[in-house]
């Protein structure tokens, strides 16, 4: 991924979802406490000429918070409910962050997963929102085209 600045990327590619898609605009200031809440991750392993992985950890109220405006209408969401609507989220925002670094790359979602909130890198960009912050991760290259046989 060629883009100098993945962390503009990041955080325009989030607050266009964010405001879209769940009615919700990034605070000045996370919420007391946050580090403490529990956190729900989600990956999306890219393939193609970008390769790599992107991945978006939400405080778990933030999550609920998400979770009751994107289903509205549908009561309280539980548990799988909330992980599915981080799933969905984390797939809109690999795609629109991708199209705004490699917008005439060719390449493939692997389907979302949930899993650990561990990482090596610090994150590209974190955004509080009101039940808590939202991390944004983004690890890869541009692959180079393949050789020809026989060179």
């Amino acid at each position: 991924m060629q883009c100098n600045d993945r962390g503009a990327a990041l955080e325009a590619a989030a607050r266009e979802v964010l405001e879209t898609m769940f009615f919700a605009e990034p605070l000045d200031q996370p919420p007391a406490g946050d580090a403490a809440v529990e956190r729900i991750c989600a990956t999306v392993e890219v393939h193609g000429t970008c390769a790599g992985r992107f991945t978006a950890c939400l405080a778990e109220p933030a999550a609920r918070e998400l979770a009751e405006v994107f289903l509205a209408g549908e009561g309280r969401p539980g548990p799988a409910a909330v992980a599915d609507v981080v799933l969905e989220l984390a797939n809109m925002l690999c795609g629109s962050v991708l199209e705004r670094l490699e917008p005439d790359a060719l390449f493939e979602l692997a389907p979302p997963a949930v899993g650990p909130c561990a990482h090596a890198a610090a994150p590209g960009r974190i955004l509080a929102l009101t039940g808590g912050t939202l991390e944004l991760y983004l690890v890869g290259q541009a692959v180079p085209p393949a050789s020809p046989p026989g060179d």
